[in-house]
């Protein structure tokens, strides 16, 4: 009897300590894969001149490619890891940043030639914590983190804003060029395997604000061929339909790892 109540005793202290031992992965986990993912070197940077450095301040300057909204890291913060965050972009003056949203990449990625049958995010998704909606769904995916984008914006008392239209951009740039110290950002995809081979998925991204629309990234999907993929064709019937839902709706079409049309 009392070797059943120890064991008992030690099987519960086992659960304790392994439901504990899950709990700080959890929570810790993603950090520590974030910085160790995206780590800044520390190198020696030429000294700017005072010229350099306000003539710098006159351009208007666009990134045009961030994936943080892939990451569990807060947008309006600064950060020591990482290539920006929204006081580092400020303070490089940049004006528009182009947040893309990564929804699937294949292992062992390479330039020359990936399959579509295995994924990388997938995994990485459910150990941050996602919505369960967006494991298994890549629209999903794209959704939330134009969610994220939206919801740093509304944050960010009044510093960030989400460009929609070239009537809004054109708003945004005359009010920094007057000397407002603000960020833009506008919300890109790469790769519409997003859209799940579903043409109506296309409209549901453009209404939660996607504005650019890379057609494919490193593996051909159901709308067209990557450069990096394996058949590397040209557009499919789905994508000569996408293209033209595309123009209809005023998307930019990133023609980034596209292959050559044929």
């Amino acid at each position: 009897m009392r070797l059943g109540k120890r064991f008992k005793t030690s099987l519960l202290t086992l659960v304790y300590i392994a439901v504990l031992g899950l709990a700080v992965v959890f929570i810790f986990g993603p950090r520590y894969i974030d910085k160790q993912s995206n780590v800044v070197v520390a190198v020696n940077l030429p000294k700017v001149s005072a010229d350099t450095a306000t003539f710098h301040q006159t351009l208007t300057i666009a990134d045009m490619h961030e994936d943080i909204l892939l990451w569990n890291r807060a947008l309006l913060e600064r950060h020591d890891h990482g290539h920006t965050d929204m006081p580092r972009l400020i303070e490089g003056n940049v004006s528009l940043q182009i947040f893309a949203a990564v929804t699937k990449s294949p292992k062992d990625l390479n330039y020359e030639s990936n399959p579509s049958d295995s994924d990388m995010i997938t995994p990485l998704v459910m150990f941050q914590r996602w919505p369960v909606r967006s494991w298994f769904s890549l629209k999903e995916r794209a959704l939330y983190q134009a969610q994220k984008l939206h919801t740093a914006a509304a944050e960010s008392q009044g510093k960030l804003s989400v460009v929609t239209s070239a009537a809004g951009l054109s708003d945004y740039l005359a009010s920094r060029g007057a000397g407002a110290q603000t960020l833009s950002g506008l919300l890109a995809i790469e790769g519409l395997h997003a859209i799940e081979g579903d043409l109506a998925n296309l409209d549901d991204l453009f209404n939660a604000g996607y504005r650019m629309m890379g057609l494919t990234h490193f593996f051909d999907n159901k709308v067209a061929g990557s450069a990096h993929g394996l058949q590397k064709g040209g557009l499919t019937a789905l994508g000569k339909q996408v293209l033209a839902r595309m123009e209809q709706l005023g998307i930019v079409v990133d023609l980034a790892h596209l292959s050559p049309c044929h």
